[in-house]
């Protein structure tokens, strides 16, 4: 199973449940074990139906040259997992988005993402496309702030959580949650789009329980937010694709967040 972007936060957490079948692939393949991007066409014709899980992230690293390099190097009987984003449905407020809802691709990481999904079919290559809810969940390398970490700094320091919109929806997903939605589409080969998401909250029921922690309150960016969706995710759960554990869910992570950094604060 070569990844495509096992150093970064959702990544990581992926090569962390199969260190013995990951291989991460990074631009200079430097780390212990893993391969360079030049020498991933090599690797891939070398191995028998090889998996690859698709990680980059959208235009800050090239994706769609990234990605068009791929489709030409994809040997016969290969199967890729790609990491897309539920951001495609746009401003559907109404009922939870299934994976046949018309895209409405109103920001730019999901029309990279959207095109990203589209090439690969195009190229008939079988393909999970994972669409991913909004990611929370604590990094426990250091190297990343998720938005718990962040809600609970802001509301210790300045008494506010800013979101983009209090009273939009989206669809929520803890960073092991899609690890594992990763990890069970890689080893199961299933071809088709699956949104991923393990629970649907409002930005104000989602930054709540940070404000509440210090008796803050959740305010509204200046920036307007064009999307607004919830997301079902039936047919990931059917599929065995996404699974949840307890104490996953953003208020249980919250509280054990902010007990473990501020336990006097005003609900410590």
């Amino acid at each position: 199973m070569f990844v495509v972007g096992g150093n970064g936060y959702v990544g990581s957490a992926l090569v962390g449940l199969a260190p013995d079948d990951a291989v991460v692939v990074s631009r200079a393949g430097t780390e212990p074990g893993a391969v360079a991007w030049s020498d991933l066409p090599r690797a891939l014709a070398e191995t028998t139906a090889p998996v690859i899980v698709w990680l980059l992230d959208g235009a800050k690293h090239d994706e769609p040259a990234r990605l068009a390099e791929l489709i030409k190097a994809v040997p016969p009987g290969a199967h890729v997992a790609y990491v897309s984003t539920c951001t495609v449905y746009g401003d559907q407020p109404g009922e939870p988005c299934t994976e046949d809802a018309p895209l409405e691709l109103l920001a730019p990481h999901a029309r990279v993402k959207a095109a990203g999904e589209q090439a690969l079919a195009a190229a008939q290559i079988s393909t999970t496309v994972l669409r991913l809810g909004a990611l929370y969940g604590p990094d426990p390398r250091g190297d990343r702030r998720d938005r718990v970490e962040q809600w609970l700094t802001e509301a210790s320091d300045h008494g506010t959580v800013t979101v983009p919109d209090p009273a939009h929806w989206r669809g929520w997903l803890h960073r092991d949650q899609a690890a594992r939605a990763l990890l069970a589409a890689a080893r199961m080969r299933v071809a088709g789009v699956f949104n991923v998401s393990s629970a649907d909250a409002t930005f104000a029921d989602a930054a709540g329980p940070a404000a509440d922690w210090f008796a803050a309150r959740v305010v509204g960016s200046d920036a307007p937010d064009p999307l607004n969706y919830r997301i079902d995710s039936s047919r990931a759960r059917e599929a065995g694709i996404l699974s949840v554990l307890p104490d996953e869910d953003l208020p249980a992570c919250t509280t054990a967040f902010a007990k473990a950094h501020w336990p006097h604060a005003n609900n410590g």
